[in-house]
C-alpha cells in the first residue's frame, strides 16, 4: 500500500475499517487508504467510499453528493455492484438517481452479468402493461439470472415452464429442474413449489416421502 499500488490500499483501508489483521479500528485511516486508491482508480475503493458518504460511517457526515460522485466514478469503470447500486437505489437514498438514469444503470449491470440485476430486470417484465410482453422479457432475464446462479429467478423461470408462458414450450420436466436448482439455493418457494411436483407427480413420479422432505 505504502508503494501506491491501489489494491493494496483498498484492502487496507477494509482491513483498519473492520479492525482485522492486528490493525484497530480506525475509520480514518480506512479512508486514507480508500481515497488514495479511488484516487488511483480502483473502483471497489471508490464504491467503499460511496457507502461510507451515503452511511455516515468511518467518522464522516452523511454526504449524498459525495457518496453519488463516487458511487459514479465506480460505476462509470463497469463495477457491477456500483451499477447494480445506482439501479436500484430508492428515491430517498442518498444515491438516487432520476429514473431513467436508474433503469439505465439497472441494465447495465445486467447486460454485463450481474446475477440480482438480471432478476431485477426480469421482475420488472412481470410489471409491464402488456402482460404477453412483459413475460417474454421476464423469460429471457429470469433465464439469464438462473444461469448465473440466482435461486430466486430459478424458482420462477421454473414457473414459467411449469405454466408454459414468457414464450416457452411447457416442460413440467425443465419446471422440476430448475425447482430442483432453486431448492437447493435455499429459495423457500423453490423448495414448496419442488415438494408440490413430489406431491402431485408433476414432471416426475409421484413421491409423498420427497414431498415432505
Amino acid at each position: 500500500a505504502e508503494l501506491g499500488q491501489p489494491e493494496a490500499q483498498a484492502n487496507l483501508g477494509t482491513f483498519y475499517e473492520a479492525g482485522l489483521g492486528g490493525l484497530p479500528v480506525d475509520g480514518s485511516q480506512a479512508l486514507r487508504w480508500w481515497r488514495a486508491a479511488g484516487e488511483a482508480g480502483d473502483s471497489s475503493a471508490q464504491r467503499l467510499l460511496a457507502s461510507a458518504y451515503a452511511n455516515g460511517t468511518c467518522g464522516l457526515q452523511s454526504d449524498a453528493a459525495e457518496a453519488l460522485r463516487w458511487m459514479m466514478r465506480a460505476a462509470e469503470q463497469e463495477d457491477l455492484e456500483a451499477m447494480y447500486c445506482l439501479g436500484t437505489a430508492l428515491p430517498s437514498d442518498a444515491l438516487a438517481t432520476d429514473a431513467e438514469a436508474s433503469g439505465r444503470w439497472l441494465r447495465k449491470a445486467a447486460e454485463l452479468g450481474h446475477a440480482q440485476a438480471q432478476y431485477r430486470m426480469g421482475v420488472e417484465g412481470l410489471a409491464n402493461e402488456d402482460v404477453e410482453t412483459g413475460t417474454e422479457i421476464a423469460a429471457f432475464w429470469f433465464g439469464r439470472a438462473a444461469r448465473n446462479g440466482s435461486a430466486a429467478a430459478q424458482c420462477n423461470l421454473g414457473a414459467l415452464y411449469a405454466q408454459g408462458l414468457g414464450g416457452l414450450e411447457q416442460d413440467l420436466t425443465e419446471a422440476l429442474r430448475w425447482y430442483q436448482s432453486s431448492a437447493n439455493g435455499g429459495n423457500p418457494d423453490g423448495q414448496h413449489n419442488l415438494a408440490l411436483m413430489y406431491k402431485l407427480g408433476l414432471g416426475v413420479q409421484q413421491d409423498l416421502v420427497q414431498a415432505r422432505e
